[in-house]
């Protein structure tokens, strides 16, 4: 009842992004860093029709809004407009920042019947502010 969908389980991606690991000892999670346009795609197989709610994680440091995050399946499409995630001070004597990873829910989407769908999803950032991906959650409602 619950999917997620992350780069490393990618089926294509097409587009400008550079992945990273963790960083700041493990306070920065996984992610994309997406300066321009980029587009992913996976596929998932749902046991029966319904809702999916859609979540995404991200952060961004620019200004609101600015750039979106495009959800397509089952030949509907979700658009969130991108707003700041902000920082959390790791150590104030240190000038360390954390990137703040944040859950929006963009969403829901009908699913018509039991089978394999592919998920698109296509990201607009900004080369100064890029968009950093966490990750996408599926969840059934």
């Amino acid at each position: 009842g619950v999917y997620s969908l992350v780069h490393s389980n990618k089926t294509s991606e097409d587009g400008n992004r550079t992945v990273k690991g963790y960083d700041r000892h493990g306070t920065v999670p996984p992610h994309l860093v997406v300066p321009g346009n980029y587009q992913s795609a996976w596929k998932i197989y749902v046991e029966k029709a319904g809702k999916l709610q859609v979540d995404v994680s991200y952060s961004f440091q620019g200004e609101n809004p600015s750039g979106t995050i495009s959800i397509t399946i089952a030949n509907s499409t979700l658009k969130h407009y991108v707003s700041a995630t902000n920082l959390t001070v790791g150590e104030p004597n240190q000038q360390w920042h954390i990137d703040n990873f944040t859950s929006h829910t963009i969403g829901v989407i009908d699913i018509p019947e039991p089978r394999i769908y592919e998920i698109t999803m296509n990201i607009d950032g900004q080369k100064d502010n890029p968009v950093k991906f966490q990750w996408l959650w599926l969840t059934n409602k």
